[in-house]
């Protein structure tokens, strides 16, 4: 993503956590996710570099690991930001233990930081359904709505739409591409 205020072009990737690392947060208290987000920024698009931040440690150093998930999900710059969030993020959760009901063990989220850093839970209803990687969300500046791609389980992998004037509810994707069945 590249950032015109700031002249920079920035990362937040996954990787799968090591199991011969300690994560801690700077309380001491441990970070148990599997799955990490880390930070990374350039100038050209081509060198980068990895600040150290003291949300996560390593072994008790300062890491560009952030204290947020977002998995399976993109990050864009609100050129609206009315809840004064300028980065959104989606991401999906997971939780497969049995207390949870029938069709609702994986959920779209969305995510919301005024520095790309520091991240919360969007106050947006969870959309519930089957979401698998490559969720993408941005900002349609010639439709003026917010467009989410996802790909999800329609008689297979599938790829569905969302289209929304603004970010308070997702409203059901509408398949485009899947398999006949």
């Amino acid at each position: 993503l590249y950032d015109r205020q700031v002249q920079k072009f920035k990362l937040w990737y996954s990787v799968h956590r090591n199991d011969d690392v300690t994560l801690t947060h700077t309380d001491g208290s441990q970070f148990d996710q599997k799955w990490l987000t880390c930070y990374a920024e350039s100038d050209d698009g081509i060198h980068w570099i990895k600040p150290a931040f003291s949300y996560i440690l390593c072994n008790g150093k300062p890491t560009n690991i952030l204290n947020v998930e977002i998995d399976s999900g993109t990050v864009f710059i609100d050129p609206n930001p009315t809840d004064g969030l300028l980065y959104k993020a989606s991401s999906i959760g997971v939780d497969w233990s049995e207390t949870i009901p029938e069709g609702e063990h994986v959920w779209f989220n969305l995510l919301g930081s005024e520095n790309g850093l520091e991240w919360k839970l969007l106050d947006t209803p969870r959309l519930y359904g089957f979401f698998d990687t490559q969720n993408v969300i941005a900002y349609d500046e010639l439709l003026k709505k917010y467009v989410i791609y996802f790909r999800n389980a329609n008689c297979g992998r599938a790829i569905s739409r969302s289209e929304m004037a603004s970010l308070e509810q997702i409203p059901e994707p509408t398949p485009l591409m899947h398999p006949t069945c």
